[in-house]
Formats: structure tokens, sequence, C-alpha cells
């Protein structure tokens, strides 16, 4: 995020495996719906980290902004010419800042979906780098993962912890002020031990129906 910029990479580096960052549109040349050099900013930030050995990851969240095969490949050769080591394609979600505004946008067909996984998909077996990656939110999208296991990983493998340490189903589960959504806080690591929310009724009824509207996303869902 910003705040990154008041520290020193060389001082931040030591503690961090790997940096991810939101890389979505066209650095400084075309920041549509971003603020004006966020996405540069973030490319910026990622190389100076990846100096140190940090691994790195682009999250780019597909919207009809970005999803064309000219602006989607100038995004992956962004990432290339950066020496990034992954980029995770993303659905975007109705939560948080976006809630507010999902009505104006006009929400991708599963086609939609394909095709820019494709046009990216030809890109990584041309270029070899970033590595292509779907969020598990879109990976029933794709073809290639139809009738595998369930992909949603919330609480199998995935949680959100808040800055004063509650413990959310997912990392996506914040309203359009910022503030996470209630119904999916699952407890207090500040006063309980992880494996005791883990093990308890609400969350053991919870896993007894994760499988429950097989493919779909659960944040979509709520």
């Amino acid at each position: 995020g910003a705040g990154m910029a008041q520290y020193c990479p060389a001082v931040l580096a030591p503690y961090i495996h790997m940096i991810e960052f939101t890389y979505d549109n066209l650095g400084e040349r075309d920041d549509t719906g971003r603020p004006k050099g966020y996405n540069a900013s973030n490319l910026r930030k990622a190389r100076e980290f990846k100096h140190y050995g940090c691994a790195s990851k682009a999250q780019t969240p597909l919207t009809p902004l970005n999803m064309n095969a000219s602006v989607l490949s100038r995004v992956y050769l962004d990432l290339h010419d950066a020496e990034i080591d992954s980029m995770l394609l993303m659905r975007t979600f109705p939560v948080g800042r976006a809630a507010r505004d999902v009505e104006r946008f006009h929400v991708p067909s599963r086609d939609d979906y394909r095709r820019a996984i494709g046009v990216v998909r030809e890109l990584e077996a041309r270029y070899g780098t970033p590595r292509v990656r779907l969020q598990c939110a879109l990976k029933h999208v794709d073809p290639s993962n139809e009738g595998e296991e369930n992909p949603c990983d919330m609480l199998r493998e995935s949680f959100g912890i808040t800055n004063d340490g509650k413990l959310q189903l997912s990392a996506w589960a914040w309203d359009e002020r910022g503030r996470p959504f209630p119904e999916w806080i699952i407890g207090d690591l500040t006063k309980e031990m992880m494996r005791d929310i883990l093990t308890s009724p609400r969350v053991k009824a919870i896993r007894a129906r994760l499988n429950e509207n097989f493919g779909h996303c659960k944040i979509f869902a709520y």
C-alpha cells in the first residue's frame, strides 16, 4: 500500500517472503478507475523489493476496463519486463469501496472471463513469466477446473485477520465503509487460540456446509 513508501525496502525485505500488489491497468499511461499513478507506484515498489530477494505476485482484478486483449497484453508485458514472478487473475468483488459502484459496472460473463484468461495464458506460453494463476473465485469459470474439488478455499486454507485481531472467514468480508462483516467474524485471536476457534460448534457447522453451491464464491452469495 501507499504506506510502504515510508520505509526502506532493505529494512522490510528480511521479514517478507512474498510481496503482493495490485496491478490491473497501465501504470502512468492509463490508470482508468484508479488514483493517478496507483499502478505505476505499486510496480515500482515491487521491483525494489525483488532487488532484496522477495518473491512477487501481481493481483489483477478483471473488469470491463482492462479485459480487452490489447490492455491485458500490455499489463502482462509490464509485469514481464519488471521480472514479476506470478500474476493472479481475479474477479472484482462487490465489497469494500466497490460495493457502492457495483450497480454501474457491467458484470463480465463466464465467456468474457474465459476469453481474458485465454489471452493471458497465450502470453505466458510465449514469455514464460509471470506465471499465471487463478483466484479461487475464478477457477470454476475455467473449463480446466470444472469437475475437480470445490475451488472455494474459505475456511479450508484461507482466512482474514483484521488489524485488531478478529479472525474472519474471508479476507474479502468488508463493507463499503471499511468495516468487517460481523457475520463473517468467527473469533478473536487476541483472546482465543486458533485451534479453539476452529473446533467450536459454530465453525464445525460452517465447515460441514462448505461444498453446498459447489464452485460458487460464498462472498458473492452473501
